[in-house]
């Protein structure tokens, strides 16, 4: 990680230039002014890059801007171009009602932003990527619950590890800003949560550009299509109010592809450039080829199969040859995007590793499997001989099971079969007993799983109580916390349990214990188990979000912020009760 020193001192600098009270005071002329590099949007996109970047997209992102050209251009339904400014027209119908109405929002979004009343932020109607850098910069910095990351796409990729039922079109902005930055202040501060994050966003594998049908013969006219898909460089403004909308309802990110249609013709080829409400824009190549879809989509956005995709890319490249040369726009244009291999990725169902001996395939083979069963996460910070006393451990318990294949291993190994075992009166005679193998024990396992009959379930003051006097008599009792980092527990005098950071060795010993700390008492932590149907109940379900709304709901906030210790109580109580203690 990088010293962060002078990002801190880039933003006390910006917050004694634009102190929260200029603010409220702020002229258009010193919103806009480009000829100041001390001008508001001057500092929030070119001055202050650094913590965290806006850069491109159209500059109606700021409500109102101060035009660069001064050629006559027309207005549209949603946005107005005078002669010195542009905005958009649901701000109002001059410069100054427009300015007005950008500055109020402004300073709405400064007020809750240092409230910590990020979900207010959301129902703020300003562009997303200027409200959430000014709710970032003017938040408690001793406290923050925003990352300097705007992209939305670049927070829901890293947001999906934490939920991968989430979906981008209907997370909330928020919840992924407070989510992502509580899960990650192991980190460092909110720069260094916000380069680590980004880094795993640039670098995964798993960003792959998507394409989607884009109909719009349901929405524009022909001479509105024509014009649209006639444009090498779509901007915000050119974007139908329907249309938005419509994108709105897709998750779309920035680098996805559009075939934009006109019923069953592709009239344009496009690299979406920017994304969100207001500010879709892209670069186009105008076509016009049969779309050969199977289902032609008339009234949504649908992604396209990787098939689809390529048929209709290769058509527009070079009609139906096999393997077209792509076509070269002018110089500074959009590019027909390369077309990909049609053949579809196929998710294997085994892992095969291979290597000479010594090169890890028996520890890489525990990891995984513990990575099966418990998650990446639980295994973060571990040692190798820390995976494997985790894997000895979990194996006792029966989740697991080592198999060595070899040319004598056979049926009665792996499902049943005779062994050979002595009489045990002394005569030395040999007899023959069935014994289960490895995969009949798995199944017998499953099998009694699914028809044990429910136990009465313990009361939580019994496994509350049951949890202290174990904390009390172990000498140092350890638990990993939902980022997997290691913490001692102990009692306090008044029946809480606190949390301290500590190191371990490699055999688990605890090297060192931080004074920090973090309580659970019994009322926080039987208040997420009173309501555990709901939360989880696993408690790798259980996450800030969800409790955050619970305190909020059942004691208006009050006693959730210590959601570490609670996590760790909780999980500590869960797995009691599943044993039976």
């Amino acid at each position: 990680m990088s010293d962060t020193n002078s990002l801190h001192q880039l933003w006390s600098d910006f917050l004694e230039a634009w102190p929260p009270e200029r603010v409220r005071e702020m002229t258009l002329e010193e919103y806009t002014n480009p000829n100041q590099d001390d001008a508001f949007i001057y500092w929030i996109e070119f001055r202050l890059r650094e913590l965290g970047s806006i850069k491109g997209g159209a500059a109606f992102k700021f409500g109102i801007y101060h035009r660069a050209d001064t050629e006559h251009k027309a207005s549209t339904n949603t946005h107005v171009f005078g002669e010195t400014y542009a905005w958009w027209k649901k701000l109002g119908s001059t410069p100054e009602v427009a300015f007005a109405a950008v500055r109020s929002r402004l300073v709405e979004v400064i007020d809750a932003a240092m409230e910590g009343n990020f979900a207010r932020v959301e129902d703020i109607d300003l562009s997303p990527t200027l409200k959430w850098k000014v709710a970032f910069l003017y938040q408690d910095r001793a406290n923050p619950g925003i990352i300097p990351i705007y992209r939305k796409d670049a927070l829901f990729f890293n947001y999906r590890a934490v939920d991968p039922t989430a979906k981008l079109s209907s997370t909330p902005h928020h919840i992924m800003y407070t989510t992502l930055a509580e899960r990650h202040r192991d980190l460092g501060d909110v720069f260094e949560i916000s380069e680590e994050l980004w880094r795993r966003y640039e670098t995964s594998s798993d960003r792959v550009p998507t394409a989607w049908a884009v109909p719009l013969a349901w929405i524009l006219d022909e001479s509105a299509i024509n014009g649209l898909c006639s444009q090498r460089n779509v901007a915000a403004e050119d974007v139908d109010p329907f249309l938005d909308n419509l994108f709105a309802s897709a998750e779309l990110s920035e680098g996805d592809e559009l075939a934009l249609l006109d019923n069953d013709r592709v009239r344009a080829l496009a690299k979406l450039s920017g994304t969100g409400a207001g500010e879709w824009a892209w670069t186009q190549v105008p076509v016009d080829v049969p779309s050969n879809l199977v289902v032609n989509p008339t009234s949504e956005v649908r992604e396209l199969t990787l098939k689809e995709r390529n048929d209709i890319w290769t058509r527009a490249g070079q009609g139906e040859q096999e393997k077209p040369e792509q076509p070269q726009a002018p110089e500074g244009e959009a590019k027909v995007p390369e077309v990909l291999e049609t053949r579809e990725p196929c998710k294997p169902q085994n892992i095969i590793l291979y290597g000479p001996p010594g090169t890890g395939k028996t520890y890489s083979t525990l990891r995984r499997s513990l990575e099966l069963i418990l998650g990446p996460d639980r295994l973060e910070g571990l040692s190798p001989s820390g995976i494997v006393s985790l894997f000895r451990e979990q194996q006792q318990q029966g989740r697991i099971e080592f198999v060595t294949f070899h040319q004598a291993y056979g049926y009665e190994e792996f499902v049943e079969g005779l062994r050979p075992v002595l009489e045990d009166d002394g005569t030395g005679e040999v007899k023959y007993e069935l014994h289960a193998g490895a995969f009949k024990r798995i199944a017998l396992r499953a099998a009694a799983e699914g028809l044990r009959e429910p136990a009465i379930e313990p009361r939580f003051d019994d496994l509350w109580s049951t949890l202290v006097k174990q904390v009390e008599h172990d000498e140092e009792r350890i638990a990993r916390s939902f980022q997997g980092k290691t913490y001692v527990l102990r009692v306090t005098k008044g029946g809480s349990l606190v949390t301290h950071p500590c190191e371990l060795t490699d055999d688990g010993s605890v090297v060192s214990v931080s004074e920090g700390f973090q309580t659970a008492s019994r009322a926080n932590t039987k208040l997420i188990w009173d309501h555990r149907n709901e939360l989880g109940p696993e408690p790798e379900e259980i996450n800030t979000t969800k409790t955050n709304e619970l305190f909020k709901k059942e004691k208006g906030g009050e006693g959730g912020h210590h959601f570490t210790a609670i996590w760790i109580a909780y999980r500590e109580i869960w797995n009691l009760s599943r044993s039976g203690a």
